[in-house]
């Protein structure tokens, strides 16, 4: 997901977002039925009723849910997301039967005879009320969807949480003028009731904030195919627009699509969904872009270069390896966000300088909205917070992306981008999830070293390092060297280690640059430099971009 808009390529366009989520005591306990996996959703939705105003949002479906029971409930019920105050549940049939549907979740009964391991299937007969909630849009002409994070919940019965996964089939009636898009491949459509019916379906697995459609009578597509240089495979690529929206700018986003396939395969393995997908949604969506699987949804005329790079990414960071809970959330924005500058670095003129420009963006804007939290909030396992405080663009995003960036200098490129290509090609993260500790242990492995170190203090603590050091010189033996000392303000509560880099300039205009590998407040080194020293620079390359130097 993208908080924030491109306004021209290589462009940001910062908007302020401040939100504090106080952590007190909290109850360890899973957001979600643990006694059972989801396999598959099919949906059936009659949208007829809600193209006829913008206030008509309420609707009738019909679901069939296929699970596994993994472990045997206690009390003979598992239970499912279904917010009570949008969905009521009307009526189950097949092999589970509703007991009762209290906040956001609704109790169903299994058999008696059921064993672990078991597949039970159900269908629920169910209506949404009209509310207005967070996942569920209607406008003049167009409905769509937006689960992140946990608002799947609001227009459809599921096990609501980045964990699960499953394949997913929807059947949407729509009046015979509107066009449907979804995540997955159309499999057909069809007359039926006066309007059309859309069958869309993946049979590829995916977490519920990834399960979405966008219909309007407004959409005009284009469809071409891109072939995969990596593998041959021919991927169809659809892309959604408006009415008033620049056909110029889609058709420069369909050009760039060929290239932006080749650069992240290349690098982190074969794209791996049925298709490539982008459409824009209308004003009311509240953010700049969702990474939906195979169908990226935009803001309202966001045909941004670096937006759709950044979505782009998510298949990779966020849909193939996602989550495995939300306080893991910066896997996924913080790698997109940092794949907005390695694509600047690769492809603009200039592009280390460029790409350091746009790094140090993300770093000011950090510095700017100064955030008291931790990139790695530990409750968020236990208690999501609403999505404007989850989506907290200085930490997940700036913050996070700046870390990556970090990481990039403290391993080296070799090291750092086979810990990617490791990461995203890895079987046991691929199609599943991953976590912040898969990613340190991962680390560790590769470079035959110990980094936890490095993501406790830039993930898992607020702040970053306040420098005040401090140098002299002196002779022995008659040779000059550089006594140089490494302060930090408030390291009693954190010292920031890091790899460190001093760079001496001479008077004759040379210079040189020494490294050291600094642990501990106060710690001096020493370095033989040449006569006539002019000045001395602490990390000349600004490669620790999270810092303060008084």
């Amino acid at each position: 997901m993208k908080r924030f808009l491109f306004v021209a390529v290589l462009i940001l366009s910062q908007i302020p977002v401040v939100s504090i989520f106080a952590q007190g005591e909290y109850q360890k306990i899973k957001q979600y039925d643990t006694c059972i996996d989801v396999l598959e959703y099919q949906l059936e939705i009659n949208l007829l009723n809600n193209f006829k105003s913008a206030e008509s949002r309420s609707f009738n479906g019909y679901e069939k849910i296929t699970l596994i029971i993994v472990s045997l409930p206690d009390s003979g019920k598992i239970w499912l997301h279904a917010s009570s105050k949008s969905l009521k549940i009307n009526k189950v049939e097949g092999q589970l039967d509703l007991v009762a549907q209290i906040g956001d979740r609704v109790y169903l009964k299994i058999p008696g005879e059921v064993k672990t391991g078991d597949t039970l299937t159900a269908g629920i007969y169910y209506s949404h009320n009209g509310s207005k909630d967070e996942a569920f849009y209607v406008s003049k002409g167009s409905v769509f969807t937006n689960n992140s994070p946990v608002e799947a919940r609001d227009w459809f019965i599921s096990k609501d949480h980045p964990i699960d996964k499953a394949v997913f089939s929807l059947k949407l009636l729509v009046p015979l003028d509107v066009k449907v898009g979804a995540v997955g491949l159309l499999e057909g459509e069809y007359d039926s009731l006066g309007g059309k019916v859309f069958h869309w379906k993946s049979n590829i697995p995916m977490a519920t904030y990834l399960m979405v459609f966008s219909a309007s009578n407004e959409y005009r597509i284009e469809n071409f195919n891109t072939v995969s240089k990596l593998t041959g495979r021919t991927i169809p690529v659809e892309l959604y627009w408006r009415n008033g929206e620049s056909y110029d700018a889609v058709t420069y986003i369909g050009q760039v699509i060929p290239y932006m396939l080749d650069f992240f395969e290349s690098r982190f393995g074969e794209y791996p969904f049925e298709k490539i997908a982008f459409a824009t949604l209308t004003p009311d969506f509240p953010y700049g872009g969702m990474e939906n699987q195979s169908f990226i949804t935009l803001c309202s005329g966001c045909w941004y270069e670096l937006l759709v790079v950044h979505e782009f990414a998510h298949q990779w960071f966020g849909d193939l390896i996602t989550p495995s809970t939300w306080s893991d959330l910066w896997l996924n924005e913080g790698f997109a966000e940092f794949m907005e500058a390695y694509w600047v670095e690769v492809w603009a003129p200039d592009g280390k300088k460029a790409y350091r420009e746009v790094v140090e963006e993300f770093a000011s804007y950090y510095f700017t909205m100064e955030p008291k939290e931790a990139i790695f909030e530990e409750s968020w396992e236990y208690n999501t917070p609403p999505g404007g405080i989850l989506y907290n663009s200085a930490l997940v995003y700036k913050k996070a992306a700046c870390v990556v960036y970090m990481l990039r200098e403290e391993t080296g490129d070799e090291n750092f981008f086979k810990i990617l290509k490791q990461f995203t090609t890895n079987s046991e993260f691929k199609f599943a999830n991953a976590s912040t500790n898969d990613l340190v242990n991962l680390t560790n492995e590769i470079t035959g070293k110990k980094y936890n170190w490095f993501f406790d203090q830039w993930i898992k603590h607020p702040g970053h390092p306040v420098y005040k050091n401090s140098y002299d010189f002196i002779e022995e033996d008659g040779k000059d060297y550089l006594v140089y000392t490494f302060t930090q303000k408030e390291s009693d509560r954190l010292y920031y280690q890091s790899t460190v880099e001093l760079k001496v300039v001479y008077k004759d205009g040379t210079s040189e640059i020494f490294k050291c590998f600094n642990s501990k407040n106060g710690e001096k080194f020493n370095f033989e430099v040449k006569p006539n020293v002019k000045s001395v620079i602490f990390d000349p390359e600004n490669k620790i971009v999270l810092k303060e130097v008084k």
